[in-house]
């Protein structure tokens, strides 16, 4: 499992680098076009949110991977040490369940997506996606039963 998770955070770095150049270059071009050519793209427009969007989730699972999300770090430095792994689970664990429900519940959106816009819609898949890899790595945050420290917390 933790190869697994290793590969996917490779392929989200990548995919980070990817679509942060994308969306440089997708804006260069249009502000390019617009004040020099005068004209536009409302392609490169309309698109740039899309990837901004990915580019969010993507890097909030990289957080999720190296535990750089938000927490409630003054509940954890509140509890004694023999607490901090049943709470950590618990958290683990309610974190799998909605991202689970999100997970599914994405499927639809996407799929009433793909039905509004065509082939358009399938940009909107990176919901599902994000929270399957949030359900994922809370799973392998819950089987490790790592007791997270007060740096983790910070």
């Amino acid at each position: 499992m933790l190869i697994l998770d290793d590969r996917l955070e490779k392929t989200e770095r990548a995919l980070a680098i990817f679509l942060y150049v994308l969306l440089i270059a997708a804006i260069t071009v249009n502000v390019f076009a617009r004040n020099v050519l005068r004209t536009g793209s409302s392609f490169l427009l309309e698109s740039a949110p899309a990837v901004v969007l990915w580019l969010a989730l993507v890097g909030a699972t990289l957080g999720l991977k190296h535990r750089r999300h938000i927490t409630l770090g003054v509940l954890l430095r509140a509890l004694p040490p023999s607490w901090r792994i049943t709470v950590d689970r618990l958290a683990s664990l309610l974190a799998m369940l909605l991202a689970g429900a999100l997970c599914y519940a994405g499927v639809f959106f996407v799929c009433n997506e793909i039905d509004l816009f065509g082939a358009w819609g399938w940009r909107a898949v990176c919901l599902p996606l994000f929270f399957l890899i949030v359900f994922f790595r809370s799973a392998l945050r819950l089987t490790m039963g790592r007791i997270p420290s007060l740096k983790d917390a910070a």
